[in-house]
């Protein structure tokens, strides 16, 4: 946008179109980036939860290393929130990434905004 407020003569020179080829050329560049990060977030993250919600949600664990006395804990990973909130994020706009069908479903399952870790 600001090269857009320079001065047309200025941007009609020779360097001028060398400075709007190189804003093109960046811009292409950071778009194929975005893009490459997406598709690998988007591979990513269906694995993460997978394995994540495949560990049982409750566990025993012992009192103390000497103890017969077990505590029934429940197993939520905080890794999981993470990776859900980040999900619904990106999947507002301005980014508007879609997200994995089993992702989503996760996402629209539950309210992201009230989790608290």
């Amino acid at each position: 946008q600001r090269l857009e407020a320079i001065s047309l003569s200025l941007l009609e020179s020779e360097n001028g179109m060398r400075l709007r080829q190189l804003q093109a050329q960046l811009l292409e560049e950071i778009a194929q980036h975005e893009t490459k990060m997406v598709n690998e977030w988007q591979t990513g993250i269906h694995g993460q939860l997978k394995e994540t919600l495949n560990e049982p949600l409750l566990r025993l664990s012992p009192l103390s290393e000497n103890s017969d006395i077990h505590l029934l804990q429940v197993n939520l990973d905080p890794h999981l929130f993470v990776v859900l909130r980040e999900a619904s994020y990106l999947s507002l706009p301005p980014l508007s990434v879609s997200l994995p069908d089993s992702v989503q479903s996760l996402v629209d399952s539950i309210n992201v905004s009230q989790i608290r870790l």
